[in-house]
Parts: C-alpha cells; sequence; structure tokens
C-alpha cells in the first residue's frame, strides 16, 4: 500500500522528523528525512579494482534536483525489490557520505548510503510523475560534434537488431544497432556484463522497434562514430516516458525507410566522416603533434599515395568473428574464437604518405577507407603467396599521386617499448590541386622525408619492410572496422 507522505513524517508519534531538501543533505545529518522518485537504478558492479560491489541508485525530487544514493553488498539482494524503478519513497536517517570524484556523476557531492537498516517507505509525492522526469538526451546524429570523453551521453533509441555475444581477447562484447528520429543508424558497443545481462533483455524485448534509454554512454570509435558502455552505464527499457511513445509510433510509422538503411540490411556502418572538410578545418601537416594525450582529430589537404611497396597490406581474419588468425588462407582452418572450422579472409591494412607544402606524414588505412577511395577489397587480394603483396597493376594504382583532404585520427601507440604518436585514416576524398605561395597550380612531387620528420620516425621506418604491420597497433583496426564483428580491442571500462 503507498502511502501520501509528501507533507507528513513517517513518524506520528514521538518527535517529528523534518523534511530535507537535497541540496541541504551533508555528511554528519541526524533525524531527517529526505523523499524522491528513483530515476536510474544501475547493474551492480565492482568499484574500480577493488572487491567491493557497489548498486547506485537516483532519485529526483518535485523541485527537479537529483540525488545519488548506493547501495552495498551484501544490501544489494535485500533491497533489490525494495526500491523501483520510477517508483517513489522516503527515506529517513540514511548515513551521508562524500562521493569520490572518479564516482560523481551529480552536481551534488554527496551521496546516501543505503542498508537494511535504513528506513524505506513507498510513498506518492504530489506534482512528481513521468512527465516531471528530466532527461537531457543526445541525438544520434549529432555524436560527431560531442566533446565529452567520459560516460555523459544520454540518448533514447529504438533497438534494431542486437548482434552475438563475443570475446576477442580479453573482454566480453556485443554489439547493439539502434536508431532514433534522426534515421541515422549507430551502434551500441555492450562491455563485460553488460554484454550478457543487457545485450539478452534486448534481445528478448517483445514488438517492432522496442524503445530503450541509454545513460551514462560514452563515445566509441569501432563503427564510424559510436557509443560504448562504461561501469556507470544504465538501460531502460520500455519506458513510460511521453518521448519513448513518440519514437515508437515514429519508428512504426516509417518502417519502411527503416529496412531501406544500410545498417539495417548489410550490418555496416557508415564512415565516420562523410563530408570533406571545410578550409577552416584544415591543419598543416608540420603543426601536427607528435604526442597526445587523447585521440585528437585532424583535417589535411594535400597528396596521397602509397610509397613503401614493400610492405604487407593485407592481414587474414575469420570469416565469421573478424578476428586476426595466423591460418594459411584459402582454406578452413579451427578459430579458437568461434569453435568452428572457417575460412581465412584477407583484410586490407595498409600505410600511406600524405604531402602538403609543409612536410609529410604516415598514416594507415583500413579495409573501409580503401573501399570507399581506391575501390579496393579483399576480394582483390590474391592470398597464394603469403607475403601480404598485391598484383603489380594495383601497386601502380596506390602508388600514383593524388590529390586529396584527408580525416585522420591521432594516437599513441607502444609497441616494442616505442612510444609514438599514430595516424589513422578515417576517410578520403578527391580534390583540386594544392598550391604554392604564389598562386600557381600544380601536383606536388612527393620526395624523401625532411631530417626533422625523419628523426621522429626512425623506429617506425625501420620496421616497415620487415614487420607485419597489422599487429603494430591492435587498437587500430577496431577505429574503423565497419563489419558487425569488432576486431582485438582492449577491454573498456
Amino acid at each position: 500500500m503507498r502511502l501520501n507522505l509528501h507533507n507528513r513524517t513517517p513518524f506520528s508519534k514521538g518527535m517529528a522528523l523534518p523534511q530535507i531538501e537535497f541540496n541541504d543533505i551533508k555528511p554528519g545529518i541526524k533525524n531527517y528525512h529526505v523523499s524522491g522518485i528513483v530515476i536510474e537504478k544501475a547493474m551492480p558492479h565492482f568499484l574500480g579494482r577493488t572487491s567491493t560491489i557497489c548498486q547506485r541508485i537516483v532519485f529526483q525530487n518535485s523541485k527537479g534536483h537529483k540525488l545519488q544514493a548506493a547501495i552495498y553488498h551484501p544490501n544489494i539482494d535485500i533491497l533489490e525489490k525494495t526500491l523501483k524503478l520510477y517508483h517513489c519513497y522516503c527515506i529517513t536517517n540514511a548515513p551521508v557520505g562524500t562521493i569520490p570524484e572518479l564516482y560523481r556523476y551529480l552536481e551534488i557531492p554527496y551521496q546516501l548510503n543505503l542498508s537494511a537498516k535504513t528506513p524505506i517507505e513507498e510513498i506518492q509525492i504530489d506534482g512528481l510523475t513521468m512527465r516531471s522526469l528530466k532527461y537531457n538526451f543526445t541525438e544520434l546524429a549529432d555524436l560527431e560534434s560531442v566533446t565529452e570523453t567520459g560516460p555523459k551521453i544520454d540518448v533514447l533509441f529504438a533497438i534494431l537488431q542486437v548482434g552475438l555475444r563475443r570475446k576477442p581477447k580479453n573482454a566480453w562484447l556485443a554489439d547493439v544497432q539502434v536508431i532514433d528520429q534522426s534515421l541515422q543508424p549507430r551502434t551500441i558497443t555492450l562491455w563485460d556484463q553488460f554484454s550478457e545481462v543487457e545485450a539478452t533483455a534486448m534481445a528478448n524485448l517483445p514488438g517492432a522497434f522496442p524503445i530503450a534509454i541509454g545513460l551514462h554512454l560514452r563515445i566509441s570509435t569501432f563503427y564510424g562514430t559510436g557509443l560504448g558502455t562504461h561501469n556507470s552505464t544504465i538501460f531502460i527499457f520500455n519506458p513510460p516516458i511521453p518521448q519513448a511513445t513518440t519514437l515508437q509510433a515514429w519508428c512504426l510509422a516509417n518502417t519502411e525507410r527503416i529496412k531501406a538503411l544500410p545498417v539495417a540490411a548489410m550490418g555496416k556502418m557508415p564512415i565516420a566522416k562523410s563530408t570533406p572538410p571545410s578550409a577552416d578545418q584544415i591543419v598543416k601537416i608540420i603543426n601536427f603533434p607528435s604526442l597526445v594525450d587523447k585521440p585528437e582529430f585532424h583535417s589535411i589537404e594535400g597528396v596521397i599515395r602509397v610509397a613503401n611497396l614493400s610492405q604487407k597490406f593485407y592481414y587474414l581474419v575469420c570469416s565469421i568473428c573478424n578476428n586476426s588468425t595466423s591460418a594459411y588462407g584459402s582454406t578452413e582452418f579451427a578459430c579458437n574464437y568461434c569453435n568452428k572450422k572457417v575460412l581465412a579472409l584477407p583484410k586490407l591494412k595498409f600505410e600511406v604518405q600524405i604531402s602538403d607544402l609543409s612536410d609529410s606524414v604516415k598514416a594507415t588505412v583500413f579495409a573501409a577507407v580503401s573501399e570507399q577511395f581506391y575501390g579496393l577489397t579483399g576480394k582483390d587480394v590474391d592470398t597464394t603467396n603469403m607475403d601480404g603483396s598485391l598484383p603489380m597493376s594495383i601497386l601502380e594504382k596506390l602508388s600514383t599521386p593524388r590529390n586529396c583532404s584527408v580525416h585522420l585520427k591521432a594516437e599513441m601507440n607502444n609497441y616494442r617499448g616505442i612510444n609514438e604518436c599514430k595516424f589513422l585514416v578515417q576517410a578520403i576524398f578527391d580534390s583540386n590541386p594544392i598550391q604554392d605561395s604564389t598562386g600557381s597550380k600544380h601536383t606536388l612531387i612527393l620526395g624523401p622525408l625532411t631530417p626533422n620528420k625523419k628523426n621522429k620516425n626512425k623506429a617506425s621506418t625501420a620496421e616497415d619492410s620487415n614487420t607485419d604491420y597489422h599487429t603494430t597497433s591492435p587498437e587500430s583496426d577496431a577505429e574503423m572496422n565497419t563489419d558487425n564483428t569488432p576486431p582485438t580491442k582492449a577491454k573498456e571500462d
């Protein structure tokens, strides 16, 4: 039975306890109670590298303020059915603690520490309904413009397809293809326990275009620009909010348009950048960073060609899970990830040299860009020799200088004790020949690296001719992979 306790204390005898506003919650406070509606209830998870298991709850009051609460093992099981999503509760005399900055998601730096000893009573609160809930959703089409690096993105989406759970190396994952009214599909990569619990729940949701809310997601670049989970991420399925009803009605009315999308038909995502850079986005190569604290994106205009024709242009992957293998091409092998006998298929990955009038830089091209710009796919590769080489006709095409504009991603890579900044090609576009300072048009003839650039890339140059290049950056394939199954990637927390 629910009680309307909004304007009363939970005790009718003895001293009356004051109702405290969320902003007045402080450590050491005693003899009080607060009330609010549960708007988030996270899955229990380990705190960092400790053995402590915690579950996060978020309340919202009638003024729209939000307050964080935490439940620690073994109280999580005891209170599992006590605190329900979108139900209102009165909390009495819960201990208040300071939230470590690493686990703080709200403006209020304090949280309620709930346990089996805490009086928790379900109530009704006047004026606090589903329409009072405040969400700040980001449209899927706007993810490229998001500058947040942490898990701070909230989205409302319809589920199109749930992929199989896989373990490429040391972490389990599953991909979910989603859409909203921007009609631009995205992929959300679910890691670890999310790939088991939440992916299964999504796959079993009834009806066409089930709706979900994803809270505290982070940007991921597996399939262009998508989203990934964090230990703070929360999913709410078929939320009873007006925006969810509107989105599902829109999906049903646009079923044919959604089915015609490439992601729905082929399971592939578009390349991250689909338009050439504008003039104000162009950066000179000489101004490129030699070190970056986090991945950066830059756009350049110049001349592109393959300078090292003796490099390995492809590596072999499992035809099902897309993980790399040392198996011989064109024959079946036993994949340790799939536990099946499958074919090994070639996947393109090679290095190009891009030059402008200021300098030159090496960058890695992946399969999606190779197909987009050069029209070259794994079907064009003959794996008989197993040396990573390409036919001379294709090499002539790749080594021919072409004027272009390029989107690049810069990230640090440590290989064999060498820490250097690597550049990954996100997209290439044909452009007019670049101009020199006199304004005359010409095609830039690529010469040797400048002395400064030679020194900076000395270590990597020494390895290019005899190293299987695809092993130099385990994370690089993930950034431009457009297949359903992402390649090996370090675990995302």
